[in-house]
């Protein structure tokens, strides 16, 4: 697959980053007096690549060297800066800023792993630079550079946040301190900051880097800086009119030679195979008839599909071939040429309408001016060179690509692989006149994908693969479209879970206390709203045998959504339990194990035939990050998702899809496998309160929904993945 989004070349780089800056000058407003004369903290420059389709044309570029290119990520849903090697340089925003107390940088971060010097980020003032590295060191003026490993893991996007003090520097990835240095005695680290007149993203020797999301604040950073920031996949697809992805061969007809067949890419499965024709409009797949009836009134329409030339020879092979073609009726021995209505979508990017009105998409009424080619082996005459573009072979590669086409009654796109590449504006003219369509869309009764060439073209049938065939009666947007594209590619396997409960059924459910089922009219439709106010005593009683599934894999997971709109201030539950699960019910207000507790600030406990309670020696940055208080990650009110995995001796929690802790058992003095072993002991399965031991920390009223459990360990892809069904 081609990557989405257009690379830049360093020769045409004038300009680099971003879709959002924001710098506040000193001395706007009258400076507060004494003590506030300098603010803690302050957002002097914000950055994302998000939605930016090259780097030129961006204010704030200096220069670029090397191979700076803007790729997309189908991971944070965004374009990203890719570095590979190279460098691109900004103004930097700490520039004459007053930093009391130092400033600091976050950005997502993915590097390849190839070296644990890599510059990740530079200040640069003449000879004097302050470069941070992928081990976790600064490198300059005055700072100790060291050698040590890298602190990030290979190809996997991770939050890095820099706190740059006057006596020491704190380094911060997924929101886990990993490194604490202090300075030499006469650094001049801070001086550099603020006198740099550039700041340098990536370096020239270094392996690949990319990075997103670039924040630069004077100060301190707080809590929510720190925090690995929640990826933003709020785009929501509309639902077809039509869907086909052949896995069902019902209501399709094959014409001539095509075939179904699973394609090697387990990411398509079944497809249809066309069969290269000898004669045109011998070969296709026939769809059923309405498809393009359901347009009159939205009086929009888009029909995409996945389309490889993997079969189909060189692109001199298919110049001219359609991709689809709609008609009143079948061909006739003269073919096509007096059936309308008409709809034909050729594979070189061009189209043809005719129902109720026709229109040719001409170069005139193209927004560029001239049509675009892609097919480089299509004739154009000289008188004609100034109206026609060749712009390559989109499908020489013989990979899967996307097709689409968007009407309206005023503009037709054609995008392909996620980016316009034709697109036409239209008066509703004569000749510029796509309304038959909507209004009398259900007259094509004779519909096919992969052949059947309009009028009496002597345009053979392709041998094209297709997969994904979908109709929609509105025009699909960029966003919508890029959607679809890497839910394919990037598409991640989520393993069944042996156990899921959305709560829109109570059977097998018990509620103790004053919890309560709640429909909130949403996505997530039916939860659990938990009561609070005492200890043990609120809490969803879950069936008795959900912990007993992992003795042959020695792997455990368990997601779920929880919110604390109901719940109170964040002091009111800094300590709640959110899942734990016991032998037997409390006595005498008090739990004993077998234990396995799950704690809503991100630890955990186990007392399962041996015990661990996951101290801070055993966290492998050092010490447990406790998210509450100042980083409650509930404060927000909004729905979050609280995932914890275990795997052997090792066990994980993430909240929102992010690492927030982890740790490493001994395996001797330490451990965790009895939950694995002998998790059928733990009978006493409950959602939302029931604290261990006899501790005092009230059940709190979260709301809960959709429970999973899997007797595997789920990737932090995996964990994103789930979490993608309600965003």
């Amino acid at each position: 697959m081609k990557v989405l989004k257009t690379f830049l070349t360093v020769c045409c780089m004038s300009a680099m980053l971003l879709g959002t800056y924001s710098c506040t000058d000193w001395g706007q407003a009258d400076p507060p007096a004494a003590a506030e004369a300098y603010p803690t903290h302050e957002v002097l420059g914000s950055y994302s690549f998000k939605g930016l389709t090259t780097l030129a044309g961006a204010p704030f570029i200096v220069s670029t060297t090397g191979n700076a290119n803007l790729v997309y990520d189908g991971t944070l849903y965004s374009e990203v800066l890719e570095l590979n090697p190279g460098t691109a340089t900004m103004a930097n925003p700490l520039k004459d800023a007053k930093l009391k107390n130092g400033a600091g940088v976050t950005m997502w971060v993915k590097s390849d792993g190839t070296k644990a010097d890599d510059r990740i980020f530079t200040f640069k003032n003449g000879d004097a630079t302050v470069s941070f590295l992928t081990n976790g060191l600064l490198e300059g003026v005055g700072a100790t550079r060291g050698d040590a490993a890298s602190i990030f893991t290979p190809d996997t996007w991770q939050f890095l946040a820099v706190q740059i003090g006057t006596k020491e520097y704190k380094v911060y990835v997924d929101g886990q301190l990993k490194n604490t240095v202090t300075f030499d005695e006469n650094s001049q680290v801070i001086e550099t900051l603020s006198h740099s007149e550039n700041l340098v993203l990536g370096g020239d020797t270094n392996g690949s880097l990319q990075l997103e999301k670039i924040s630069v604040v004077t100060n301190d950073l707080t809590a929510a800086d720190i925090k690995t920031p929640t990826i933003n996949k709020d785009v929501k697809l509309p639902e077809p009119v039509y869907f086909n992805d052949f896995e069902s061969t019902t209501g399709l007809t094959i014409v001539g030679g095509g075939k179904f067949i699973t394609d090697s890419n387990d990411k398509f499965g079944k497809v249809f195979q066309n069969v290269a024709s000898s004669t045109p409009r011998t070969n296709y797949l026939l769809l059923p008839t309405g498809i393009l009836s359901h347009s009159a009134e939205t009086k929009e329409m888009t029909i995409a599909f996945w389309v490889s030339a993997e079969k189909a020879g060189t692109p001199n092979a298919y110049t001219y071939a359609p991709f689809f073609g709609a008609y009143g009726a079948a061909p006739a021995a003269n073919g096509n040429e007096s059936n309308f209505p008409m709809l034909v979508l050729q594979s070189r990017g061009l189209a043809q309408i005719n129902n109720g009105g026709w229109c040719d998409f001409t170069p005139a009424q193209n927004v560029d001016g001239k049509n675009h080619l892609y097919n480089d082996n299509t004739f154009v005459a000289d008188a004609e060179a100034s109206l026609y573009s060749k712009d390559g072979n989109w499908l020489e590669d013989q990979m899967w690509h996307h097709y689409a086409i968007t009407f309206s009654e005023t503009q037709v796109t054609i995008w392909l692989d996620g980016e316009v590449k034709n697109q036409w504006n239209l008066n509703g003219g004569e000749g510029a006149y796509v309304g038959g369509l909507f209004e009398y869309g259900g007259n094509y009764q004779y519909i096919c994908l992969g052949g059947n060439q309009a009028w009496n073209w002597g345009d053979n049938d392709a041998g094209f693969m297709f997969d994904d065939f979908a109709v929609y009666d509105q025009v699909l947007t960029e966003e919508h479209l890029e959607k679809i594209v890497n839910q394919k590619i990037n598409a991640v396997e989520i393993p069944e879970a042996y156990y899921r409960n959305k709560f829109e059924s109570e059977a097998g459910l018990t509620i103790m206390g004053n919890g309560t089922f709640v429909d909130k009219g949403d996505a997530h439709g039916k939860v659990f709203r938990n009561g609070s106010g005492a200890q043990r005593t609120h809490y969803l009683l879950l069936p008795d045998d959900l912990l007993s599934h992992s003795a042959e894999s020695f792997q455990l997971s368990i997601g779920f959504w929880v919110n604390a709109q109901h719940a109170g201030a964040s002091n009111e539950y800094m300590w709640a339990p959110l899942f734990m699960a016991y032998g037997a019910a409390p006595e005498s207000n008090k739990n004993t194990w077998p234990m396995f507790a799950c704690q809503y600030r991100g630890v955990l406990q186990v007392n399962c035939n041996g015990y661990t309670d996951y101290t801070d020696s055993q966290n492998t940055a050092g010490a447990n990050t406790l998210w509450h208080n100042d980083k409650d990650w509930l404060a927000d009110g909004k729905w979050h998702y609280y995932t914890v995995v275990l795997n052997g001796e090792n066990a994980k929690v993430y909240l929102d899809g992010a690492l927030a802790n982890e740790w490493n058992n001994d395996g001797t003095t330490f451990t965790q496998t009895g939950l694995f072993t002998n998790g059928g002991d733990l009978k006493y399965i409950c959602l939302g309160g029931n604290q261990a031991w006899d501790w005092g920390d009230n059940d709190a009223g979260f709301e809960l929904d959709d429970i999973q459990f899997w007797n595997t360990a789920l990737s932090p892809a995996q964990i994103q993945a789930v979490m993608s069904d309600y965003q």
